[in-house]
C-alpha cells in the first residue's frame, strides 16, 4: 500500500447520489437530428482546430508542445508545466459536429501527471457552454493506455473544451492524445458509469467514488462506516491539522488492496468484491491521510509500520477480516514493514515507552526524524531495541 502525496485540491461539486454523465437524462426520449442518416462513427479531430490557455514552454511544435496532443501519434505527448486552475484544451469546427465520445491515451511515464478529474463541454459561440460530460476519479494504470469516454448528447457543436479541475498527484500536466468521436445518437451510451456518494459528519466530509459498475456494494456502508468512526479518532490522537474532507476510490482497473494519496485513497474493486469484511484497510489507509509525511524522512518500513499498528489498536472488526498481528519469528527484521513492524512498535509501547508511537509520528511530520531518533526516544538505538524484543517478544 504505497502512500502518494499532492497539493492540488479536488473540485468536488457532488450531493448526495450521482451518476457522473452528460448533463441531460439518458433515459429522456433523443430529438431527430437534420440528416442523422448521413452520420456514422468517426474521429473527427483531424477536422477541428487546437487552443488552449497554457502552452508548453517550448512551444506548441516543440517535441512535447500542444501540437502532440491531436498528432494521432501515442508515442509523443504534450507537456505543460503548473497550468492554471482553469486549465482547458479545446478544438473548434468549421461547422457543428455530433461528438458523442472521446479517447485519452496517457503518456509514457510520470503518471503523477494524469488528469484525474475534468468536464467535456460544449458551445456554438466560444461564449456558453453546455456540460456533457464529467469524470471524476480516474485512475490509469498503465502508461499509453487508452481509454473511452462515452455519454449521450443530442446537439451538434462548434466547440468542444476538455476542462481539467484536477490533476493525479502533481502539479504539471502531459497527456499522449486527446481524440473526439462522432457517433450517431442510436449509437450513444454512457460509459464507464461512476456513482458518487457524499457524506457529511461532525466538520467531516467523505466522497465515495464507486467505479465498479454495480450501484450497490455490500461493504459501502461499512467502509464509510469505519471512516467516521475512525477518522476523528486519528485526528485528535495524531493530527488535528489533518485534511477534513477525503474521497474514497473503489475501482476494478485497480488490482492491489489500496493505497493513499493527497486526499483520496484508492482501493481495488475486486479485492473489496472477495474481501467485503476487511473494512480496518480504511482503518490502515486514513492513517495515511494522517500521517502527511514529507517526502525523503520516514523509511517506508516505519511508515506502513505505524498505520498497521494504528490498525491493530482502533480496528473495529479485525477478527471479521482474519486480521492479526504475527507471532515473532526469529527471521523477522523491523523493515519487514506493515504487521511485523506494528507488533514491535507495540512491544515497544508495552514495556519500553509508553506513547513512542505518537512521538515518533509527529517527529517524523516535523522533519524531527533521523536514524538517531530511535536512540534519543529511548536511550537505545533501533538494532538494540530489536535484539531486546527478539530476545523476549512477549506482548
Amino acid at each position: 500500500m504505497k502512500t502518494k502525496h499532492f497539493s492540488q485540491a479536488i473540485l468536488l461539486l457532488f450531493l448526495g447520489l450521482t451518476v457522473i454523465s452528460c448533463g441531460k437524462d439518458p433515459d429522456a426520449e433523443q430529438p431527430t437530428i437534420p440528416s442523422e442518416e448521413n452520420i456514422i462513427e468517426a474521429d473527427v479531430t483531424s477536422q477541428g482546430k487546437l487552443t488552449l490557455n497554457a502552452e508548453n514552454a517550448s512551444g506548441a511544435t516543440s517535441a512535447e508542445g500542444s501540437s502532440k496532443l491531436i498528432d494521432g501519434d501515442t508515442t509523443t505527448k504534450f507537456y505543460v508545466a503548473a497550468p492554471p486552475a482553469n486549465f482547458y484544451m479545446q478544438i473548434e469546427f468549421d461547422s457543428a459536429k455530433l461528438i458523442g465520445a472521446y479517447t485519452i491515451t496517457t503518456a509514457n511515464d510520470w503518471d503523477t501527471r494524469d488528469p484525474r478529474n475534468w468536464t467535456l463541454t460544449a458551445s456554438n459561440d466560444g461564449q456558453n457552454w453546455i456540460e456533457l460530460d464529467r469524470q471524476m476519479g480516474e485512475l490509469f494504470f498503465k502508461r499509453r493506455l487508452t481509454q473511452r469516454y462515452d455519454f449521450k448528447n443530442t446537439t451538434k457543436y462548434k466547440y468542444y473544451r476538455w476542462n481539467i479541475t484536477a490533476l493525479y498527484n502533481d502539479v504539471n500536466f502531459q497527456v499522449s492524445e486527446w481524440r473526439l468521436i462522432q457517433v450517431p445518437t442510436d449509437k450513444q451510451k454512457i460509459s464507464p458509469v461512476t456513482y458518487i456518494d457524499s457524506s457529511t459528519q461532525n466538520g467531516l466530509t467523505l466522497y465515495y467514488i464507486n467505479k465498479t459498475g454495480q450501484q450497490t456494494l455490500s461493504y459501502q456502508s461499512k467502509m464509510i462506516n469505519t471512516f467516521f468512526t475512525n477518522y476523528p479518532k486519528l485526528l485528535q490522537d495524531f493530527n488535528p491539522d489533518a485534511l477534513k474532507k477525503l474521497n474514497f476510490i473503489v475501482d476494478t482497473a485497480y488490482t492491489g488492496v489500496a493505497y493513499a494519496f493527497g486526499s483520496v485513497i484508492a482501493f481495488g474493486g475486486n479485492y473489496m468484491k472477495n474481501n467485503p469484511n476487511d473494512v480496518d484497510v480504511v482503518t490502515h489507509e486514513i492513517m495515511h491521510i494522517i500521517q502527511a509525511y514529507p517526502g525523503g524522512v520516514a523509511p517506508v518500513w516505519l511508515s506502513e509500520g505505524i498505520a498497521d499498528y494504528v490498525r491493530d489498536k482502533y480496528a473495529l472488526d479485525n477478527a471479521g477480516a482474519g486480521w492479526s498481528l504475527p507471532n515473532f519469528s526469529a527471521n523477522q527484521s523491523y523493515t519487514d514493514s506493515y504487521r511485523v513492524t506494528a507488533r514491535f512498535l507495540k512491544w515497544i509501547e508495552l514495556h519500553i515507552k509508553p506513547g513512542f508511537v505518537k512521538e515518533v509520528d509527529a517527529a517524523i511530520r516535523t522533519k524531527v526524524y533521523t536514524s538517531n531518533y530511535w536512540l534519543t526516544a529511548t536511550g537505545k538505538t533501533v538494532d538494540q531495541l530489536w535484539a531486546q524484543y527478539a530476545s523476549k517478544p512477549t506482548l
